[in-house]
């Protein structure tokens, strides 16, 4: 299954959560705090497998922030490769980048600011971007990451979301669906 981003985002949206979709604000703050986490968790990815998983996770949640975000006048920029950094080094931006859309939620949520939404794609866009070199450099396609990131994500959720699955997950069926 080979699919654009603007393809995924609809698939991810409908594993997630009714209590993070109820507003904007908590949207955009578990897309946040998610994609600070799995860019952490990245940092100790165990194998091929387990990355393509973290990256999969990565691109869940910038799914949903970019789901989150009205159209607004952005021309992403592409083809932008940061495969000279090595994979340690864009891990680490990675994590910053994902730092920033904390911040800027953060500062939402708790300050009453405004989200800059120019400044919240171009962060999610540059995202995707370390995403795709870590995969280049990791030998993975960027849309196989995504396709797995769905199997996994329909093993879990066949209909949609539920607290019930959430809670009794079937790892090693979760696993298989990564490798297909």
């Amino acid at each position: 299954m080979s699919m654009t981003f603007n393809q995924y985002i609809p698939l991810a949206v409908r594993t997630e959560s009714p209590r993070s979709s109820c507003s904007e604000q908590n949207r955009l703050l578990h897309a946040a705090m998610g994609a600070m986490t799995e860019s952490v968790e990245l940092m100790g990815f165990t194998d091929q497998s387990n990355l393509t998983e973290e990256l999969g996770d990565i691109c869940w949640y910038i799914a949903i922030a970019m789901d989150t975000i009205e159209p607004v006048d952005f021309q992403p920029v592409s083809n932008r490769s940061f495969n000279h950094l090595g994979r340690e080094v864009i891990i680490c931006n990675l994590c910053e980048q994902s730092s920033y859309l904390l911040d800027m939620t953060k500062k939402n949520v708790f300050y009453g600011r405004q989200i800059d939404k120019v400044a919240f794609l171009q962060t999610c866009q540059l995202m995707l971007e370390l995403v795709n070199s870590i995969c280049n450099i990791s030998g993975i396609q960027f849309t196989n990451v995504l396709a797995a990131n769905i199997r996994k994500l329909q093993v879990r959720y066949p209909e949609k979301y539920s607290d019930h699955k959430a809670d009794t997950r079937e790892l090693a069926s979760e696993r298989q669906a990564l490798s297909v």
